[in-house]
């Protein structure tokens, strides 16, 4: 009796061990499967997410190459939101409509949710949000399939950069930009002697990558509310939080001497990186990139000699210039017309005039209702006096308030002043059919030239709304504390794209926003160092949306659009 209970204790102890290697065998084998259930369909969300990230950032890119190709399309779009030529500021225009909605397209900030079908029938979605920043795309796609989800990140860079993304483009002839200057924005030089100094920063010249709303302010000389300020410039250029400025310079040498600076070290008190806040200009790009500080004789000197008590601060630091096809400084004789490479720029903007503006020539008689102010020196003169010329809906009017003691200027089209000199002596508001252009030729050995001697202003915001291009074939001066309007000396402002065949002379006590091109630029008549106070700001957008005429220089444009980093989890 006992053997058998024995027997039976061990039968039940053996059953039990087989049992339970049976369940732990049967346990490990479905933990198996569950564990294999679970990788499968993480992977499959992962290549759903991975679909997403794929589509959105090819759809990315070709939209990017679509808004170069066609920036007119999107011009005011552009100009308003654009920055560090960042096309995909505005959204992916992905039925190529001319404009972003929320059904078709992907708005910067928003997001889409897609289906992805397996081989097998089986469904993942995945949503991917797209978001801009500066020069920054981030993607993000959440993929699910089954239940499980997975996330992939990627941040792609993206610029373009062409002869109207800086504040100053010149060529510089036989000078040198030097100090007394503060630029906000890039600068490029297109000089034509690989030995010369184009850029000798001896006294104050600076250049900034940022600024902040009180610091506009001051910029616009404290004689405009931070409300009066918006009206003229887009709500964005109220700060710029990150101008991707640079230096670029090709067939010349700089020199960051003396009391210069080229970025700065840090930000005012209240702002941070973080919020996207950037102090450095992008970088300086001359020549080769050679560095040192032996700048006594130019012809052994490098190309960037630093020194003397000069700082600067690049995020990518001094290196070799960058642009692969560097546009050249337009010439009104030698440039080619984009729109028919057979005509020069002049002869296109001649025909701009004559088809969509008027054509002025001195010692012929004006169209029938024209009225000209000409003085004695044969300048037409905005100053105190009413004047009209429209021909067939084209064409300006300026009337003058002696009340506001202001002019306001209204130009429909391309206005073409041959022989004459021109002189605003009277702050002038300008009111355009969204954008219109001045071009002063020069006529023998009269006219050609223009004088700003008051402000200049949009009377919509400057940009995206409002753009008047003055092409002058001699030379541009802004006066500043010569001025002759009432209640001068006051700070100068002028907005606009400007370019001039000879010298744009910017004074002491001038503020441009907008762009400079000409063959030189200098703060003094003789392009000697200045008094100072002569601010240039680059307004971001102006170069998506061109006055006539400025649309038909050829532009090469160096873009960019590169992955920065992929994350996956």
């Amino acid at each position: 009796m006992r053997r058998k209970g024995i027997a039976l204790v061990t039968t039940l102890a053996v059953t039990l061990i087989i049992a339970t290697l049976v369940f732990g065998a049967f346990f490990t084998t479905q933990l198996e499967i569950w564990t294999t259930r679970n990788d499968t369909t993480a992977n499959q969300a992962f290549a759903v997410a991975q679909a997403g990230i794929q589509k959105y950032k090819t759809l990315a890119f070709q939209t990017f190459r679509y808004y170069l190709e066609n920036a007119d399309r999107y011009g005011s779009e552009l100009a308003r939101y654009a920055q560090c030529g960042n096309m995909l500021t505005i959204g992916l225009d992905l039925n190529r409509d001319g404009r972003i909605d929320g059904t078709n397209d992907l708005a910067n900030g928003g997001s889409r949710t897609e289906q992805v079908t397996f081989p097998d029938g089986t469904r993942g979605t995945y949503t991917v949000a797209f978001s801009v920043s500066g020069s920054y795309v981030t993607l993000r796609s959440v993929g699910e399939y089954a239940g499980a989800k997975s996330t992939v990140t990627a941040v792609v860079r993206v610029s373009s950069k062409g002869l109207f993304s800086n504040a100053i483009a010149t060529g510089l002839g036989s000078g040198v930009m030097n100090g007394n200057m503060e630029v906000w924005g890039s600068v490029y030089v297109n000089a034509s002697n690989p030995s010369d100094f184009v850029i000798g920063s001896s006294g104050d010249f600076k250049m900034h990558n940022y600024y902040t709303r009180d610091q506009l302010a001051d910029i616009f000389g404290n004689r405009w509310t931070a409300d009066q300020i918006a009206q003229f410039l887009k709500l964005q250029a109220m700060e710029q939080r990150d101008m991707c400025a640079t230096l670029s310079v090709t067939g010349g040498k700089v020199k960051i001497w003396g009391n210069s600076q080229i970025g700065d070290n840090a930000l005012p008190s209240g702002h941070s990186s973080s919020d996207g806040w950037n102090p450095k200009v992008d970088g300086i790009y001359v020549g080769s990139g050679t560095t040192g500080s032996k700048c006594n004789d130019v012809r052994s000197a490098p190309d960037v000699c630093v020194g003397g008590g000069a700082n600067y601060y690049a995020t990518n630091g001094i290196g070799a210039f960058a642009y692969q096809n560097p546009p050249p400084i337009p010439s009104l004789d030698r440039t080619p017309c984009k729109a028919d490479p057979s005509k020069t720029w002049r002869q296109c903007l001649q025909s701009e005039a004559s088809t969509n503006g008027v054509v002025l020539v001195k010692g012929q008689s004006l169209p029938p209702g024209c009225t000209l102010d000409v003085n004695n020196q044969g300048t037409v003169v905005f100053g105190q006096t009413n004047m009209s010329c429209l021909v067939g809906g084209t064409g300006f009017t300026y009337t003058y308030d002696s009340v506001t003691k202001k002019g306001q200027l209204t130009v429909y089209g391309t206005v073409n002043f041959r022989g004459y000199d021109l002189e605003f002596k009277e702050d002038v508001v300008v009111r355009y059919t969204n954008k219109a252009t001045l071009l002063v030729e020069s006529q023998g050995s009269s006219g050609g030239n223009v004088t700003l001697d008051g402000d200049l202003l949009p009377e919509r915001s400057f940009p995206d709304q409002d753009v008047l291009g003055i092409v002058v074939e001699k030379n541009l001066t802004t006066t500043g504390d010569t001025q002759n309007v009432s209640g001068a000396p006051q700070k100068q402002v002028v907005m606009g794209l400007f370019y001039a065949g000879g010298r744009a002379i910017i004074q002491q006590n001038s503020t441009v926003f907008g762009t400079i091109i000409a063959k030189e630029v200098c703060t003094s008549s003789n392009c000697t160092a200045g008094s100072g106070n002569v601010n240039i700001v680059q307004v971001p957008g102006l170069e998506f949306n061109l006055p006539p005429g400025f649309n038909q220089i050829p532009n090469a444009t160096s873009a960019f659009f590169g992955q920065l980093t992929y994350e996956r989890r």
